[in-house]
């Protein structure tokens, strides 16, 4: 049924390019022109700080999840306006970090989680948990534990965990965002016949594998947001403080709502999104502050799309 699907998506593919070149219907639209941005609270977890990714195969049947899932605890040092601070995402059930206990009877802690220690006042400081999510296949089934007739056996485990804090340096919410997933597959041999062979022969298991990755992100709830609006389509830009330092600079960056990209300043980029990147008006951005509290972003034609 996948290789089906993947095989009607090629033949799609193929028959955009053919009759239209995929080409996005804005590349040649001229979208230059200076933007008035507003300070709003639409920000998100945007920059991505530390990953982490599992892929192992070839392993014994009596493998489980939880024998991996330490590879996907994340850690990381970052400083946010003056003030450095160690965030991490991590498994419960409980949790001591710098010597400072979390209460096990927390139920929150129990599972997938964050902490942020901050380095100035030496403690973990308080948090605002705005969303968490923890479930799936029990961490200790073993991948290799088919029932009689079963060809395959899949486990699967997903969480993720968001939190916001005010950081006083800059006086602005910063949000954490962790997410992990894992999952294990096997498969069980035939004999010459096709048959399954019996699960507790030692050759009846081949490709027992476990993949999984896992993201910490981090962003500011403050951000510059304008818009374009041509040919009946509205086009959203939000300026994110990309370097956490509390202001709006030309060494942020600029998100893209429409090709969903993130833009830096002062360089050739691309507003729309053609499969040939030829079709498309290319510009470059500036940010502009005239006054206090007041910003534009002036987008600049650099070229035009070739017909």
């Amino acid at each position: 049924m996948k290789k089906k699907r993947l095989l009607q998506l090629i033949a799609l593919l193929g028959l955009c390019v053919g009759l239209t070149g995929c080409y996005d219907k804005l590349g040649a639209v001229d979208l230059s022109g200076k933007v008035e941005l507003t300070l709003s609270n639409d920000g998100w977890a945007y920059r991505t700080i530390s990953n982490k990714s599992v892929d192992k195969s070839d392993l014994s049947r009596d493998t489980d999840l939880d024998d991996y899932r330490h590879l996907l605890e994340l850690s990381k040092e970052i400083r946010i306006g003056k003030n450095d601070y160690h965030i991490t995402s991590r498994f419960g059930p409980e949790y001591n970090f710098f010597n400072y206990h979390i209460d096990p009877k927390n139920k929150l802690f129990q599972k997938f989680h964050s902490l942020v220690y901050s380095y100035t006042t030496h403690q973990v400081i308080d948090t605002f948990v705005t969303r968490s999510h923890d479930s799936g296949d029990s961490w200790y089934s073993e991948i290799g534990d088919f029932s009689p007739k079963s060809k395959t056996n899949e486990l699967e485990r997903d969480g993720l965990f968001e939190l916001i804090f005010h950081e006083p340096s800059i006086g602005r919410d910063c949000i954490i965002y962790s997410y992990y997933s894992i999952s294990g597959y096997a498969k069980r041999n035939v004999d010459q016949e096709g048959n399954l062979i019996a699960a507790d022969d030692p050759d009846a298991f081949k490709n027992i594998s476990i993949k999984g990755s896992s993201k910490l992100k981090i962003g500011l709830r403050q951000c510059l947001t304008g818009s374009i609006t041509v040919a009946g389509k509205k086009i959203w830009l939000y300026v994110i403080d990309w370097n956490l330092d509390g202001k709006f600079t030309a060494a942020d960056y600029v998100w893209n709502d429409y090709t969903e990209q993130t833009l830096p300043f002062e360089t050739e980029i691309r507003l729309t999104n053609s499969l040939e990147k030829s079709k498309d008006n290319t510009y470059i951005l500036r940010l502009e502050n005239p006054e206090a509290d007041t910003y534009i972003l002036d987008i600049q034609l650099a070229s035009r799309a070739k017909s």
